[in-house]
């Protein structure tokens, strides 16, 4: 799953290449596609696709435009509480987590390939 979330944060990806990853996600032993859409950083609709790592507290997602299959970005989710101690950090407070918390995201809001610099795709 890191290694294809990498792959999918490069730019530009021909649309071979990109139906490669995508079956090669597919084919990720406990990978699964959520039964709704979430949003993004960005506010957009995205399809998550997951996985379930045994003995992890965190659920690493990939987010998919679902119309254009475009990487829009990925996110970390909590999936069993616990409590981060951070000992020998001075005055750190303990950070308790609960199931369902969003632990991290990232969006990738637009990308393109141009001429020159300062152009917009």
């Amino acid at each position: 799953m890191r290694a294809l979330s990498v792959l999918l944060e490069s730019r530009p990806i021909p649309p071979q290449a990109l139906a490669k990853l995508y079956r090669a996600l597919a084919a990720v032993p406990g990978a699964e596609v959520t039964d709704h859409l979430v949003r993004d950083l960005a506010g957009r609709d995205a399809l998550a696709v997951g996985h379930d790592e045994k003995g992890r507290k965190v659920r690493r997602e990939i987010l998919i435009d679902p119309h254009t299959y475009q990487y829009l970005g990925d996110r970390w989710i909590i999936v069993k509480d616990y409590k981060e101690s951070f000992p020998g950090v001075g005055d750190t407070p303990d950070r308790p987590w609960k199931a369902g918390d969003l632990m991290f995201q990232n969006a990738l809001p637009a990308t393109g390939v141009v001429d020159h610099e300062g152009d917009r795709p």
